[in-house]
C-alpha cells in the first residue's frame, strides 16, 4: 500500500477552448480540468460574477458549462475556480463570443 498523498492543488488549471466563437442559438462547452487531492470543488464565473445554472445553461456532474441554445446574454468571460483544503486556482478565462 502507498500513504495517501498530501494535499495539493495544480497552480495551472487547464481550461478548454481558450476562445470560443457559437452561431446565435448554437451549442457552447467550456471544460475545466484541474488536478488536485482531494478532488476540488469547482465552480464557474461569467464576467468575474458566479455562475448559476439556469438553463440553457448547465453546470455537468464533471464540471462542464453547457449552453444549448447560446443568446447574446452568453457572450462573456467565463472562469474556472478550483477549491479544496490545498487552496484556492482561478483560471485563464475563455471568451465567448456570439454572432
Amino acid at each position: 500500500m502507498h500513504p495517501p498523498l498530501p494535499p495539493y492543488i495544480k497552480r495551472q488549471i487547464s481550461i478548454t477552448p481558450k476562445s470560443i466563437r457559437v452561431e446565435l442559438g448554437g451549442r457552447a462547452e467550456i471544460i475545466c480540468n484541474v488536478n488536485a487531492t482531494p478532488v476540488a470543488k469547482i465552480s464557474w464565473l461569467k464576467n468575474g460574477i458566479p455562475l448559476v445554472a439556469n438553463p440553457p445553461v448547465v453546470i455537468t456532474v464533471d464540471d462542464k458549462v453547457l449552453i444549448a441554445h447560446v443568446t447574446m446574454q452568453d457572450m462573456a468571460n467565463y472562469t474556472c475556480v478550483a477549491e479544496n483544503i490545498a487552496g484556492k486556482r482561478v483560471s485563464d478565462p475563455v471568451s465567448l463570443t456570439v454572432f
